[in-house]
């Protein structure tokens, strides 16, 4: 249903219409979700990358590499005076899933222990479990978005 709102600007009245059947989703369309990814580029002879960039609030920076079972990997994350950035990591086999509510894109399936969906935790050392091609995640939780830098080795 919609209904019309009357703004007052500038001494006059402004009409609008606006639709209140459907809650819109607190992210602007089109961001990258948990379906886009790229893989990690390591220099030749290298273990380790590092990867900067800045991300608006909802979008998904997600990251792939292959590893095998029990190669230790290590990360950290700089997000800078904001700290709103969160990485997660899944193990091989994991799935896109849409949010019902929100209609954006995530992941299902088992993230290493640390490193789960919405955590806080700003570096991780852990032995990998499996082999196979895993997937890094970050986006923000808050505000309107955050730059980050992050520094990913496998040994």
């Amino acid at each position: 249903m919609d209904k019309l709102l009357l703004l007052p600007l500038i001494g006059c009245l402004l009409c609008t219409t606006t639709s209140f059947a459907q809650e819109a989703p607190d992210r602007p369309p089109g961001l990258p979700d948990a379906r886009v990814s790229y893989p990690i580029q390591f220099k030749p002879h290298t273990s380790q990358a590092t990867i900067e960039r800045t991300i608006i609030r909802g979008e998904y920076a997600c990251y792939t590499f292959i590893a095998r079972k029990g190669q230790r990997l290590d990360t950290t994350l700089d997000d800078g005076p904001e700290q709103n950035v969160y990485l997660s990591v899944f193990e091989p086999g994991y799935k896109p899933a849409r949010n019902e509510i929100t209609g954006v894109y995530g992941l299902t399936g088992k993230s290493l222990p640390g490193l789960d969906d919405g955590t806080e935790e700003k570096e991780a050392h852990t032995i990998l479990p499996t082999s196979g091609k895993y997937i890094m995640c970050l986006t923000t939780g808050r505000g309107a978005g955050g730059h980050f830098k992050t520094v990913i080795q496998i040994r």
